[in-house]
């Protein structure tokens, strides 16, 4: 599924923590936001989503059992680099987090426990980015095409004018003789 065919769609948001007490405080915190929302404790799951499905922004906890969230946004920014990247954690384990941002591509950090109203923030902005990278690819996509047709109109229409004037020359010379 392309941008184009999401237009009407609202943004997809992933949160993966394998506290299931963690997802709830995230399902209040972005109810009413005009976006689909998937939660998931099973960082597995969410590499599967990713896989299976266009998403705007992934929010991943830190430490979980088997992958971390580190690898979780790793394999997102590989899956769907377009896709804003958030880290939410408890812990700063500063090698941790270095291999989040360097290897994830983490666009933002958030500790636990979060202010409701940045964690709203980020989330929108999140998206924003999202939408803004989308549709600058639909309007170079959009040029290309356009550039292409001009570029074909110029050929034929050169065409037209070297046939216009063989016709003009043609007519001049049988007019002289």
């Amino acid at each position: 599924m392309n941008s184009e065919d999401r237009n009407d769609v609202p943004p997809v948001v992933l949160a993966v923590d394998d506290e299931t007490n963690i997802l709830r405080s995230i399902r209040r915190t972005l109810h009413g936001q005009n976006i689909e929302l998937l939660l998931t404790d099973a960082p597995e799951k969410a590499i599967r989503i990713l896989e299976s499905q266009v998403v705007d922004v992934v929010m991943s906890d830190m430490k979980m059992p088997n992958i971390n969230g580190a690898d979780v946004l790793k394999k997102a920014a590989e899956l769907q680099p377009s896709a804003f990247r958030i880290i939410l954690s408890g812990y700063a384990e500063i090698d941790m987090m270095l291999a989040a941002i360097n290897d994830g591509k983490v666009h933002r950090y958030l500790n636990k426990p979060w202010n409701n109203d940045s964690l709203t923030e980020v989330i929108s902005e999140g998206i924003e980015r999202t939408l803004l990278r989308k549709e600058n690819a639909r309007l170079l996509k959009l040029t290309q095409v356009q550039n292409a047709k001009l570029a074909n109109m110029n050929n034929e229409l050169e065409q037209k004018v070297s046939l216009r004037t063989r016709q003009i020359k043609a007519a001049l010379r049988a007019a002289k003789q």
